[in-house]
């Protein structure tokens, strides 16, 4: 006879399940960062483009530090910057969906 039932097995096991975080294939952002990525999938999901201007606003950063964040999630490969004339439009990548799946946020 065993120690513990089935059910109680299942039980604990959804217990000690590792808890959902930033960190996808290893990588960790923090919560700016995570928030802009947020901010991309919402206007991607709305069919929406985004640009840098759509997150400085939204954000009230600077051209320079939503420059500097911009390249941190795509050196990442969280988002991906397609250059469409002069405007640089922002996608999220398959990467950041998942990063947002792990924090249940889609």
């Amino acid at each position: 006879p065993s120690v513990v039932s089935s059910t109680e097995l299942a039980i604990l096991g959804e217990e000690l399940e590792r808890l959902p975080d930033q960190n996808v294939d290893h990588i960790t952002i923090d919560k700016k960062l995570f928030d802009i990525l947020r901010f991309v999938n919402e206007k991607n999901r709305n069919k929406s483009l985004v640009s840098y201007k759509n997150i400085s606003k939204s954000f009230s950063i600077t051209k320079v530090t939503t420059a500097k964040r911009i390249t941190s999630l795509a050196e990442r490969e969280l988002i991906t910057i397609k250059k469409r004339g002069r405007l640089k439009t922002i996608y999220i990548t398959n990467k950041g969906k998942r990063l947002l799946q792990r924090r249940n946020v889609l």
